[in-house]
């Protein structure tokens, strides 16, 4: 009878020590779940935690206390349904710290009370906490958890491929590895006329063409060259006041004042000293190209009557050609003023022209969901004309990147699936996210971890054996979770 007694005397000293433990975990702002095969410690940032900007930090150990690396962790908050509000529910996925440490980030549609389910997938086992939590209110309240352990393959969808069978079946592995990665993104382009290359010959007087020079669009010309001669009366008694005004004495106000005039009328230099050296007004004033270019546009013909403000010729410099190809709106962001970028032209077989991107342009085309980028190229032969099209390549490297073939992948309507090799024969499915695709490799963004060896090539046979065991994984549950 005297150790029963004991031991109910005991039990109050028991749960007072379970309750410091619990109060001592709480004060640190973490909560930590024993599951048999992991632990799961697992802190809100902020707390208390609010509707939107929420953090979970958790960190995965063996039972042993060792931290475990390379694991799938899957957030679910779920509200149930009350008076006429339906359940509310959503989830997020983790992103691997080094070390056993994990963070989840998600936000929650509304205030009040939730219920947060952590799952944990790893080569160790697998293992699942449940915790309550109030929106301002601080800390998390466990409600309960269970784990897996890694000797039996539990997980949803994993087989068993004897080392011996893999050969026949053509299942191949490799290692996830880090290394760079370098994306190439193609694009449609067209030329186009560099639009700093652009004049417009416009008239600041009225009067009538004659002696037209240039009567032909695609015609070239020279900075200087003669485009045609105008008779105007206005220009023509413009002309006489300022030879007055140069005979007359003490006149060099009206000299000045004459000259002014002229050169507001478009009259330069070397027609000024023409004016004075023939000592009469020109009764037809040639009128000369501002730059030398090829003819775009010619909006007059011999004898014209034309007023001032007019644009009679539009002459574009080709010696500088633009290249704008319109990017899809997925791969914008990764091209910047200074990209390198190669151009092939049906027009030219077998060259490549390479240049780099001037300018992005600040909008998108709302209807084909695309971004302009130009690319300034040297044209000194005129081999480039405006309006070609082109195919514009740009090499984009992206830095040290976790990556796998992409020939690992298998694709189940929304979701992405690796068979990650546990050993001993065992093959588990497990859900990735992936990022940017270059060549034969794609990135891989959450999911799975360095040195995790996977299948390469035989996957569609054990994606098949997966999906017969585990129907509700391909139907629609979660991957290795």
């Amino acid at each position: 009878m005297t150790a029963p007694t004991r031991r109910v005397h005991a039990l109050p000293a028991i749960l007072a020590a379970i309750g410091m433990v619990v109060a001592l975990i709480y004060r640190h702002e973490l909560i930590a779940w024993f599951t048999g095969a992991l632990t799961i410690e697992t802190a809100m940032q902020p707390d208390p935690p609010r509707e939107l900007g929420n953090h979970a930090r958790v960190v995965v150990r063996t039972a042993t206390g060792q931290p475990v690396r390379g694991a799938t962790l899957h957030l679910e908050y779920v509200m149930p349904a009350m008076g006429g509000m339906q359940e509310m529910r959503g989830g997020a996925d983790a992103r691997e710290d080094g070390e056993g440490r994990y963070t989840i980030p998600f936000d929650l549609p509304m205030g009040g009370s939730w219920t947060v389910e952590i799952r944990v997938t790893s080569t160790t086992g697998g293992a699942r906490a449940r915790y309550a939590l109030r929106v301002g209110a601080a800390g998390l309240t466990p409600l309960g958890g269970e784990a897996t352990s890694s000797t039996v393959p539990e997980l949803p969808g994993a087989i068993r491929v004897d080392e011996g069978r893999r050969a026949s079946l053509g299942i191949r592995t490799a290692k996830v590895v880090r290394a760079p990665l370098i994306v190439e993104v193609r694009a449609a382009g067209r030329l186009v006329v560099d639009e700093t290359r652009l004049h417009d010959v416009t008239l600041k007087v009225g009067g009538y063409v004659t002696d037209l020079k240039v009567n032909a669009t695609g015609q070239h010309v020279g900075r200087g060259d003669t485009l045609f001669t105008l008779y105007s009366p206005e220009l023509y008694a413009a002309q006489q006041e300022y030879l007055i005004a140069r005979t007359a004495l003490h006149g060099e106000a009206l000299v000045q004042a004459g000259e002014t005039r002229l050169r507001l009328l478009g009259i330069g230099d070397d027609q000024l000293r023409a004016i004075v050296a023939q000592g009469a007004p020109l009764e037809r004033m040639p009128f000369r190209s501002p730059a030398g270019g090829v003819v775009l546009e010619k909006a007059v013909v011999e004898g014209d009557a034309v007023t001032a403000g007019q644009r009679l010729f539009r002459i574009a410099d080709l010696d500088q050609i633009w290249v704008e190809a319109d990017v899809f709106e997925a791969d914008l962001a990764r091209i910047t003023k200074g990209s390198a970028a190669t151009i092939t032209l049906t027009y030219l077989p077998g060259r490549t022209l390479v240049g780099t991107v001037a300018f992005v342009y600040p909008y998108l085309d709302p209807t084909s969901r695309t971004g302009r980028v130009r690319i300034a190229l040297a044209n000194k032969g005129l081999e480039l004309k405006p309006d070609m099209f082109a195919t514009v390549a740009f090499t984009l490297p992206l830095g040290v990147r976790l990556q796998i073939p992409s020939a690992a992948v298998v694709y189940t309507g929304p979701r992405r699936l690796v068979f990650v090799d546990l050993g001993e024969g065992r093959l588990v499915p497990r859900e990735v996210t992936l990022g940017a695709r270059a060549g034969e490799s794609v990135e891989v963004v959450s999911g799975l971890a360095e040195g995790d060896v996977i299948v390469t090539s035989g996957n569609f046979l054990v994606a098949a054996e997966s999906r017969v065991r585990a129907g509700a994984l391909w139907e629609g549950g979660s991957a290795g979770r």
